[in-house]
């Protein structure tokens, strides 16, 4: 009788770690933020690369120095609730705020959109 709930004990307490693996595992997996670099490869660049429903292309300084004229901050909150034709998180709800505006300040702080290094 003590061995049969020794089995039952241990069985329990390894079907609870594995529920709190599994569970701890998903949660690595949605946490995981993607850096400002990623989501301009994943998104940004489908539009800004060739001037979609006229977004400023990259490499048009002309376009990105008066953009940049209003400010980051100006330029996060468009990115992230969306402008003229460009959609909230640039169409892809999965970005968080914090990655788009990590997207916004990579652009911005690589010259990115004028095409030069500061």
């Amino acid at each position: 009788m003590l061995i049969d709930r020794c089995n039952t004990s241990t069985h329990a307490r390894v079907r609870i770690a594995l529920a709190l693996a599994f569970v701890m595992a998903a949660g690595a997996a949605t946490s995981a933020e993607r850096s400002g670099k990623q989501v301009v490869d994943a998104a940004c660049i489908a539009c800004h690369g060739k001037g979609v429903n006229g977004a400023p292309r990259i490499g048009d300084r002309k376009a990105w120095s008066a953009l940049e004229a209003r400010g980051l901050t100006a330029l996060e909150k468009s990115a992230v609730k969306g402008i003229r034709e460009m959609p909230a998180h640039g169409g892809n709800p999965s970005f968080s705020d914090v990655e788009i505006a990590r997207a916004v300040t990579t652009w911005s702080t690589s010259r990115v959109g004028t095409g030069r290094s500061r």
